[in-house]
């Protein structure tokens, strides 16, 4: 057993809308992404064990769908715009440095965004951003 047998999860989460990608480029089961000039891609600062992905397939007339269930908890709020119009690329990182492409070009994920809310003094505050979507294939692995 090697150390990062034991590692899982994802550690670090960022995104950045489809209108702001110049090209996304997959060969070989690996993805570019390329921002446009002047844009990049907005890390998210997330709480610890904050990342709750939920993939699931499904066996449709036209093949497989991989439905993509994404929830990204905070630690503070992120200024974000978030409207149900925008479409978005979500990147999350694992505690190895290999990331992951949530979404593409032509099955873009959406998202809402709502505040946590603690009862208690003590309790967690921030903001959850959830982004949803369907693709025909598993999330790519990202090239660095």
């Amino acid at each position: 057993m090697t150390v990062t047998d034991r590692m899982g999860g994802f550690i670090s989460a960022s995104i950045i809308e489809t209108k702001n990608v110049h090209a996304f480029v997959v060969e070989n089961n690996l993805c570019t992404v390329i921002h446009k000039t002047g844009k990049s891609f907005i890390e998210l600062d997330v709480m610890k064990n904050g990342i709750t992905p939920n993939i699931s397939v499904s066996d449709e007339k036209s093949g497989q769908i991989w439905n993509i269930d994404v929830q990204v908890d905070l630690k503070n709020e992120s200024g974000l715009k978030i409207i149900p119009f925008n479409k978005f690329l979500l990147i999350l990182e694992n505690p190895v440095g290999e990331k992951y492409i949530f979404g593409t070009m032509e099955f873009p994920l959406c998202s809402r965004k709502h505040p946590i809310l603690s009862s208690s003094a003590a309790g967690k505050m921030g903001e959850t951003l959830s982004f949803t979507g369907k693709q025909p294939f598993y999330p790519y692995k990202m090239t660095l």
